[in-house]
């Protein structure tokens, strides 16, 4: 389906190549094509001034609680995040992924588990950045990780200023090249 949906000249990455829309794209053409052949013929039919209900559409559109409740939605968009945390989305390298996010959608209890692992993973993790702005993420990774070079640079130098029993002041090279040269 994803192949009909890309056109033959390559200008760039496609949304088809991007998880989720790779799989959430063929998904709802394939819905809407499939409603497409009733929308035709019922149009003719339907009169929504007798009826009365202009809501009641299913034959044209899916249910939005239809779409809320679909096993697709599920695993790529209400409990996509976490399982892209925890590895286990439809690109994961691990064989038994497709299993475990059945299992989670069979037994919601064990969800907490998927969940766990991702916080851990999260917890375990230098800096989680902004994917909408590469940019501002990585200029906020560097001015964490500056900070934190800093605040341990300070740290090292008051501690050395604090165990220097001498009461001199430590050994830097600005006091290294005035002892060199003798005028201390």
């Amino acid at each position: 389906m994803s192949l009909r949906l890309r056109s033959s000249k390559k200008r760039g990455v496609s949304t088809l190549d991007i998880w989720p829309w790779k799989y959430l794209v063929p998904w709802m053409v394939e819905d809407l094509f499939g409603r497409r052949a009733t929308k035709k013929y019922r149009l003719d039919l339907l009169d929504i001034d007798k009826d009365g209900d202009t809501y009641n559409m299913e034959e044209f559109v899916m249910l939005l609680h239809d779409f809320i409740n679909n096993p697709m939605a599920h695993d790529l968009i209400h409990n996509g995040a976490t399982f892209q945390v925890a590895g286990l989305t439809n690109n994961s390298c691990l064989a038994e992924s497709n299993e475990i996010r059945l299992c989670v959608r069979e037994h919601p209890s064990l969800g907490r588990h998927v969940l766990d692992v991702a916080k851990k993973r999260l917890d375990d993790m230098l800096y989680v950045g902004l994917t909408e702005d590469h940019k501002q993420s990585a200029t906020m990774f560097a001015n964490m990780v500056g900070a934190q070079v800093l605040s341990e640079t300070l740290s090292l130098h008051t501690d050395d200023e604090s165990t220097n029993s001498t009461g001199s002041k430590p050994y830097s090279s600005i006091n290294l090249q005035n002892r060199q040269s003798g005028s201390n």
